[in-house]
């Protein structure tokens, strides 16, 4: 009898198997297709986003063709400047700017005319930018006028924190005192804000520091024109003369080959850099002097300040001192932004009969800065209780504190005055013939122009 060897039984194919492969299948196709799926849609927003980025950029692209123009019109250039091609901003490819009633029939030519108004004053701006393909084109109007008479004040101040005359030294040291008995302000203060003392109250009418009825006006405005000291560094700095040496005695003379020019044609010098406690100049002495023959603009790249009390000389026939200073960095000692310190005061000396003790002719100061300009008597430091007086003086800036010096049998005080019948801003005189001339900050060539955007006329057109 033969035996069967026995092994493990043997099945047929199981009809579940071949479901599993086509599983298998059908999950690498969906995982492909998906794959495929967010790799073009991933394309696709790239392409979206490039095309958006394009349209962005030639919008903004076109709004500074409208600015650009706008410029050019505020600098009293003709209208035809506008178009020119090699001056317009990148992407800019067409840029046009008229004055009439109707785009069609306005003049794109002249200078504007400032003193037009209604509908053929208006201004018409279009500027059209191409990126990559990219084409937009926008349209603003605006209303042609003209800004404020601003070197006709004693004071323009722009920040909100406006006009401090303290009332007390805010660290007392040996001379308490009341300062506003001994400060006296006459002419036309231009505002933010109240003027206020060094506690932030309010500087009433009666009882707060002297004024001159005959003088004497306060303006307070929820708008007040900034100092522009970009486009004024950008367009007199490089020329500028470095300042003559200031002397062992603290001080310095524009005069000879140092002279300032003739009404009109002032003689630009600069200070550079901050190595001097961060200021561009700082002048240690007790009495320093400044004399000025001709017209001198001095600019001081980080501020300048005198510690010391400073008396301002005039030389020859029709002098002039104008300061202009971009602030000094601020640090923990000096947390302002301070362009023009006086630390002990300031005091013009000249042979009008206001106390005058030499016989030099009174020079007219202009003061300016896109920060703080401060002129104090501080205790404590030589000249805080001498007597301060400049019967011309224009001071443009963010802010000004003032200070004056301590109560005494001399009856010292800090007098500023800018009287509105001065023959300085008049026809002929040497401020308005640099305000005419556009050789002041904020003066584009006469008095400052404005273009004021007309509600509702921005507008983009379909190219």
């Amino acid at each position: 009898m033969r035996r069967l060897a026995l092994g493990p039984a043997t099945r047929g194919p199981s009809p579940e198997s071949g479901f599993m492969l086509v599983g298998v299948v059908l999950f690498v196709v969906v995982l492909t297709i998906l794959g495929l799926s967010l790799f073009g849609l991933s394309g696709f927003e790239a392409q979206f986003l490039r095309a958006s980025n394009r349209r962005a950029e030639s919008y903004y692209a076109a709004a500074s063709g409208i600015e650009r123009a706008r410029f050019v019109m505020i600098a009293n250039r003709p209208k035809s400047e506008v178009r020119t091609l090699a001056n317009l901003p990148p992407g800019v490819t067409y840029s046009v700017a008229k004055q009439g009633a109707t785009y069609a029939t306005a003049d794109s030519n002249a200078v504007v005319n400032w003193a037009a108004s209604g509908a053929a004053g208006q201004i018409w701006i279009r500027a059209t930018a191409n990126i990559q393909g990219e084409l937009t084109t926008l349209q603003q109007r605006f209303a042609p006028g003209l800004g404020d008479a601003i070197y006709e004040r004693l004071f323009t101040l722009s920040g909100p924190e406006g006009l401090v005359v303290r009332h007390n030294d805010v660290v007392p040291q040996d001379h308490l005192g009341d300062r506003w008995g001994q400060t006296e302000l006459n002419g036309i203060v231009r505002t933010t804000a109240p003027i206020r003392d060094e506690l932030g109250n309010v500087v009433p009418l009666v009882g707060g520091f002297f004024r001159n009825p005959q003088y004497w006006v306060l303006e307070s405005e929820p708008v007040v024109e900034t100092p522009d000291l970009i486009s004024y560094w950008a367009e007199h700095w490089a020329d500028a003369d470095s300042p003559p040496s200031v002397s062992s005695s603290g001080d310095v003379n524009f005069t000879s080959s140092y002279a300032g020019g003739a009404p009109g044609s002032p003689r630009f010098f600069k200070s550079t850099g901050s190595a001097q406690n961060g200021w561009s100049l700082e002048n240690p002495n007790a009495r320093p002097d400044i004399t000025v023959q001709g017209t001198v603009i001095w600019m001081f790249e980080k501020g300048v300040q005198f510690k010391g009390w400073l008396e301002v000389h005039g030389q020859g026939s029709n002098p002039l001192l104008v300061m202009v200073a971009r602030p000094r960095d601020s640090t923990a000692i000096h947390p302002y932004r301070t362009g023009i310190s006086f630390e002990n005061g300031l005091d013009q000396e000249g042979d009008t009969p206001e106390s005058s003790d030499d016989n030099s002719p009174r020079c007219p100061m202009i003061l300016v800065s896109d920060g703080r300009i401060e002129i104090l008597h501080d205790e404590g430091d030589p000249g805080y209780n001498e007597p301060g007086e400049v019967l011309h003086l224009s001071v443009f800036a963010r802010n000004a504190e003032l200070m004056g010096p301590v109560d005494s049998p001399i009856d010292p005080w800090l007098r500023f005055q800018h009287s509105d019948d001065s023959n300085h801003d008049d026809p002929g005189g040497v401020v308005y013939e640099l305000v005419q001339r556009g050789l002041l900050p904020n003066t584009f060539g006469g008095t400052s122009k404005l273009l004021e955007p007309i509600a509702g006329t921005w507008i983009e057109i379909p190219n």
